[in-house]
């Protein structure tokens, strides 16, 4: 069920291009399309899991920078992980 839902609010947030691996790369030398799918994946479930996940292009890096330092205790993310989300976030947020 978990699952399913989080598909559902994953629905409208960006999917990964090549072209936003490139982009990536240039904050996070580090960044493959598989850690930008798994950042985008962790923020759908675990943070969809209390409310719906905002689409990361209505914010800037800074304001994601703080948004996931501010709420990644409370949803259970931490470490690589909370890294992945960063990375995923930042990587389409508003210029």
């Amino acid at each position: 069920m978990a699952l399913a839902l989080g598909a559902c609010l994953a629905g409208g947030l960006p999917t990964v291009a090549d072209g936003d691996v490139e982009r990536a790369r240039v904050l996070f030398p580090e960044a493959t399309r598989a850690r930008l799918e798994s950042g985008r994946q962790t923020y759908t479930l675990r943070c969809g899991a209390c409310h719906e996940p905002h689409d990361p292009r209505l914010r800037t890096r800074r304001e994601w920078e703080w948004a996931v330092a501010e709420m990644s205790p409370r949803a259970g993310v931490e470490g690589e992980r909370q890294a992945l989300v960063l990375q995923y976030l930042t990587t389409f947020a508003r210029r």
